[in-house]
């Protein structure tokens, strides 16, 4: 099965250090890795800074690329993800009949973790994803405006959220408010940390490090 990712300069050695670590340690036997650098469109690589959206289109194109190379479902997941287990099994069997499968950010889906079928459903999601995601700040909640609005956009996707312990963001723990440094609980059975709800790239890398220093107590 493919694993998805993109990383600009600004983000390569959390890349490299918790991504692909953790990816060589636990996936590299059940997914085939398509890791992509773009070029730095943010200067800072922030959620939400200038040139963060045009940086999201990379990532939907990147998508849509991989339609052609197989009909096999697919995942992707954003750079500042970590891994903590051998999930492929888990997640197909989540996936089900389902055509798509997020990661739950609490307050709506998240676009930077999710199982996906490349049928012609999804497809057309992702190219109205591209289209509109100029219109939004970000393609998270472009993504999200569509889904809730199917009827819309003349979609009949069949989409659902993957259970939070297992693919785990903090704002979990959180009740959705932003990480600045508090302590909290790491699920016992976490199979992927991705490491938001924080702002600045500092902030990730600590958070990364306080979910792994968790799981390794």
């Amino acid at each position: 099965m493919d694993l998805l990712t993109f990383y600009s300069d600004s983000h390569k050695l959390m890349y490299e250090n918790y991504f692909l670590e953790s990816y060589k340690k636990y996936l590299q036997n059940s997914f085939t890795l398509h890791a992509k650098e773009i070029s730095q469109l943010s200067q800072t690589g922030d959620y939400d800074s200038t040139g963060f959206n045009e940086t999201m289109l990379e990532k939907i194109k990147l998508i849509l690329d991989s339609f052609d190379s197989s009909d096999e479902p697919f995942v992707f997941a954003d750079c500042d993800i970590q891994f903590f287990g051998d999930f492929k099994d888990s997640l197909v069997s989540e996936l089900g009949e389902y055509d798509i499968a997020f990661q739950d950010d609490v307050v709506c889906r998240c676009a930077g973790f999710f199982i996906a079928k490349r049928n012609e459903r999804v497809k057309k999601f992702m190219e109205i994803v591209l289209e509109i995601t100029p219109k939004f700040d970000h393609d998270q909640t472009a993504m999200n405006h569509i889904l809730n609005n199917q009827t819309r956009f003349n979609l009949n996707l069949k989409e659902k959220r993957l259970p939070r312990n297992q693919y785990f963001t903090v704002a979990v723990s959180t009740n959705a408010k932003q990480w600045i440094g508090q302590d909290f609980e790491v699920p016992k059975d976490i199979l992927v940390h991705h490491s938001n709800w924080t702002i600045g790239l500092d902030n990730k890398i600590k958070l990364l490090d306080f979910v792994k220093e968790k799981v390794a107590q």
